[in-house]
């Protein structure tokens, strides 16, 4: 149909000599590189097309008259959690070509076309089981207690059901500790299983997510029949169970939102010494839904006009518990704090009506604030009937703030999330607010591969993430630390002057 439209003009512009006929050539090669793509286009992407074919040749039954070894799994006991399946080694099979299947329970059979994928593919394995063992053998939760900033606080701590932990108040004079003196108590307590953990993290084949959060611990379980005062020696005790049998949480997503246009004055002031003098804050607000497969969204932008887009983001799907988390009980401060890694994949394309639901979502400019003078939303309008709308959990909008920290790679992010069950947003949200902290770099570098691409690359002593210019790691976790004892005492500062000004 195009070529007999271009032979018509062609033939209409026959009278104007030889220039004629070359520009409709021209137009002919634009139209099949529009519609055809280019020769290099064309052959690129039949080369993936073949790439994938062949890894998807290796997840399936080998063919006959193949190389063959056996590998014996040493201690069938000892068999790597998450194998049962083999899913686990879909990346060995692939990269090294091979094929690989149980014959016994404790014996796989590795085939290939060549010895030399199969020498390769035995070290793999022998890899891939070793990271699967420690994934396993580390604990992801942590529950840890810093030590109090005035030596008179080391009284009791009142711990309630459903309450945070906090030091009873005493009239003992106050004898500061030094910053330095709580984070190197801290670097002692965290650095042994953060090293664990984040060897494991390295060899992990997904996606990786790290932030600080702070918010409060709350405690839902308790041992029948125990009281409500402890010694911080007992209280430490105390925490340790959880870290093993669970019962306590940090709650990052806090309930008292009238509290935030409070926080983000007092901490972008640059008399309190966290950020430089700014003119405008930088903010974003992002537009999510969030269904049993995957998370999709992206930032909206022109927020204020009259009908804001949003810029999608690539789908993913984390796990629903973090493969790090380190949880930091202060209850001599007005916030507690936690560190944490989550896992996950970032998927090509999202499920089927997902993406269309999303950019389809009507909404309006905002007008006005409506829960903070800071932190703007635009209105969510009734959604037209959607094939997907069963099957989505949770819509969110959340508005934040980024704060860069003075004189650091750090970031504190201040938000407010509105979320809605499944997709009702003319409903009435579920309103919260939460402080992140985190490195700028922390995005990039948390997922670099290695050269030999077998694990990510995070430099000597993981100093590509702990940044400073120690060559050691405690320096440097310790600076990080400090960052957080001083949003801690920010936070303490603000309460305190807050009480002042209601007496």
């Amino acid at each position: 149909m195009i070529r007999r439209n271009i032979r018509r003009e062609q033939g209409g512009q026959g009278g104007q000599g030889g220039q004629g006929g070359g520009g409709t050539r021209k137009q002919w090669k634009d139209v099949q590189i529009k519609v055809y793509g280019t020769t290099k286009f064309r052959s690129d992407l039949k080369r993936r097309e073949k790439e994938k074919t062949e890894e998807a040749t290796y997840l399936g039954p080998a063919p006959e008259g193949l190389f063959e070894c056996r590998f014996v799994i040493p201690n069938g006991d000892q068999f790597p959690n998450g194998l049962e399946n083999l899913s686990g080694l879909d990346t060995v099979r692939q990269s090294q070509r091979v094929w690989i299947n149980v014959v016994e329970p404790d014996v796989l059979s590795i085939r290939s076309e060549t010895m030399a994928n199969l020498r390769e593919a035995m070290v793999a394995i022998n890899w891939a089981f070793h990271d699967m063992r420690l994934s396993v053998e580390n604990p992801a939760a942590q529950f840890i207690v810093q030590m109090p900033k005035y030596a008179h606080a080391e009284g009791l701590v009142l711990v309630d059901l459903g309450a945070r932990p906090v030091i009873e108040e005493t009239n003992a004079p106050h004898e500061a500790r030094e910053a330095d003196v709580i984070v190197n108590g801290l670097v002692e307590k965290i650095k042994p299983g953060l090293l664990a953990s984040m060897e494991t993290l390295r060899g992990l084949d997904k996606n990786l997510s790290m932030r600080a959060h702070l918010g409060r611990i709350n405690i839902r379980q308790k041992k029948t029949g125990a009281g409500r005062e402890f010694s911080l020696k007992q209280f430490e005790q105390l925490m340790k169970t959880y870290s093993i049998r669970g019962g306590a949480s940090l709650n990052s997503e806090l309930a008292d939102v009238q509290f935030v246009d409070n926080v983000i004055d007092w901490f972008s002031n640059p008399a309190h010494g966290l950020v430089e003098e700014a003119g405008e804050l930088e903010s974003k607000c992002i537009l999510a839904i969030v269904s049993p497969e995957c998370e999709l969204g992206g930032a909206v932008q022109d927020m204020t006009g009259p009908s804001p887009q949003v810029w999608l983001e690539n789908p993913f799907s984390f796990e629903h518990h973090p493969r790090l988390d380190c949880t930091v009980a202060s209850p001599d401060r007005q916030f507690d704090w936690n560190f944490e890694v989550h896992a996950g994949i970032i998927m090509d394309t999202a499920p089927s009506g997902m993406r269309t639901m999303i950019q389809n979502l009507p909404m309006s400019g905002a007008k006005t604030p409506d829960v903070s003078r800071h932190l703007i939303f635009p209105t969510l309008k009734k959604l037209r009937p959607n094939h997907i709308d069963n099957s989505v959990n949770e819509t969110k909008l959340k508005s934040s703030v980024l704060l860069p920290m003075i004189g650091t790679p750090y970031v504190i992010k201040i938000s407010i999330t509105k979320s809605w069950k499944g997709s009702e947003v003319t409903a009435a949200p579920t309103i919260t607010w939460s402080i992140e902290f985190y490195g700028m770099h922390w995005n990039e570098i948390i997922n670099t591969a290695s050269r030999d691409g077998r694990k990510k690359d995070w430099g000597k002593d993981m100093d590509k993430i702990w940044a400073g210019s120690d060559p050691s790691l405690e320096p440097r976790l310790g600076e990080f630390l400090h960052c957080i004892l001083r949003i801690q005492a920010a936070l303490d500062d603000l309460v305190a002057s807050r009480a002042q000004q209601s007496e």
